[in-house]
């Protein structure tokens, strides 16, 4: 994913990104009556997006905090939101 960032001073910056995401899901669907699961696939491309701040507070370390997320159209026509809270830190050498 990409995007823009604004750096409000040399600690604190904050960003959007915007990106492609591919989604598969594989699972079963046991019927009543039938023993032998029925197995089912799907995948889409959609388009994800983000947000997030990075905090500098010493010139070698960094900590990320960000939001990412997507959804996907079912073949029953019902969107389900897939999206999750990230954390990050980082140590130049």
């Amino acid at each position: 994913m990409m995007g823009p960032a604004y750096r409000f001073n040399n600690s604190v910056s904050v960003y959007l990104t915007t990106g492609i995401s591919q989604i598969k899901i594989k699972g079963k669907d046991f019927v009543i009556g039938n023993n032998d699961p029925e197995y089912s696939r799907d995948s889409k491309t959609e388009i994800a997006y983000g947000a997030g701040f990075l905090i500098n507070p010493t010139e070698n370390l960094s900590l990320n905090i960000g939001y990412e997320g997507t959804s996907w159209k079912h073949a029953d026509e019902k969107r389900l939101k897939l999206d999750g809270w990230n954390a990050s830190f980082g140590y130049r050498f």
